[in-house]
């Protein structure tokens, strides 16, 4: 079976392709991993960066904690030996951090060999599915290919680890494709803007317009997850949106924008639908969209003005900003209710 390229997979972080491009370049190479935040640190749980003889890839936060991270695990290659290791660093005594709390990073040792977990996720990743994996650091000093995939959710992971063996320590992830599902109606000015910024998170972009020259080349990478649709957006929205999405509506017609709203507000399995302009746009819509048949609450659901407070400028990229603000915001909460950032210990 030839081996499976990232290149065809969309949406992949880039520590991951950059894992398997060393195993197949047969390059030695260790993932670290932030496992454990006490008080203030600069990156979440769960964040990572790639250390190879060529440099890293990714990062854990910057400053002098991901510069001693580099060098453990530069320390680490040169010894080639697949050997794992957990190490906390006091931001503040240790490094003269500002930030005053406590990191715990896990060194995970790649030989040149592939190994079962990462073909499993790529496998998986590449047909829409996540993969939920488990690692115990103390239990495998020595062997660099120690996580394990798991049938079951993360949190579930955890709640079973834990009851089974209290007081140990445990690092349960999912890996898979963006679960932050954007569906952008319109690709003008405030629309192109808007998907440079979210090109660079974990977020999967649909983004539709039956105007095929106004698609800028970022469009087409494949490293990006950004599907492009050329197809009348009315069309689109009446029947192929996926539930759980959120939707953006700034096409270069007001009529069209209308027809948009009035097929999206319509559904109540939507996580937002925003439309661009002013408060009297807002009103006017409101008032047609009623008029229309849908209900008080469904119109209740039409967010315009849209992005977060306080940006008076009108520059395409300042309204991005904004915009881009408020839907992290949202889903952020949206995360937290559903316990979707349980990276385990």
């Amino acid at each position: 079976m030839p081996a499976l390229s990232t290149y065809s997979i969309k949406g992949l972080p880039d520590w991951l392709r950059g894992l398997q491009a060393a195993m197949q370049a047969q390059q030695a190479c260790i993932l670290v991993t932030l496992v454990k935040a006490q008080g203030s640190v600069p990156r979440e749980v769960g964040a990572r960066m790639l250390v190879s003889e060529q440099g890293s890839i990714g990062t854990i936060g910057g400053g002098h904690l991901e510069w001693q991270a580099i060098q453990r695990a530069q320390t680490l290659l040169g010894q080639h030996q697949a050997m794992n290791c957990l190490e906390s660093f006091s931001l503040g005594p240790q490094l003269d951090q500002c930030c005053g709390g406590v990191a715990t990073l896990y060194y995970e040792s790649y030989p040149t060999t592939q190994v079962t977990w990462l073909k499993t996720v790529l496998q998986r990743w590449q047909q829409g599915l996540t993969t939920t994996l488990s690692a115990y650091p103390h239990r495998w000093p020595h062997n660099g290919r120690g996580r394990t995939v798991l049938t079951v959710t993360p949190r579930q992971a955890a709640i079973e680890l834990i009851e089974q063996t209290p007081g140990e320590f445990y690092l349960v992830e999912c890996l898979g494709p963006p679960q932050f599902k954007l569906v952008l109606f319109g690709a003008g000015h405030v629309a192109q803007a808007l998907v440079q910024i979210l090109r660079l998170l974990a977020c999967h972009i649909i983004w539709v317009d039956s105007r095929a020259a106004l698609f800028p080349e970022l469009a087409s990478e494949q490293e990006a997850s950004i599907d492009c649709r050329v197809t009348p957006p009315a069309a689109f929205a009446a029947t192929q949106v996926p539930a759980h999405s959120f939707c953006l509506i700034m096409t270069h017609e007001h009529s069209l924008d209308l027809e948009i709203c009035a097929h999206l507000l319509a559904r109540s399995d939507l996580a937002y639908v925003g439309l661009i302009g002013s408060a009297t746009k807002a009103a006017r819509f409101r008032k047609r969209l009623s008029e229309q048949g849908l209900s008080a609450e469904q119109v209740a659901n039409l967010v315009c003005p849209i992005g977060v407070s306080g940006i008076q400028a009108k520059q395409p990229a300042a309204i991005a900003i904004g915009v881009a603000a408020q839907l992290l915001q949202l889903h952020a909460a949206g995360c937290a209710a559903l316990g979707e950032h349980a990276y385990a210990s």
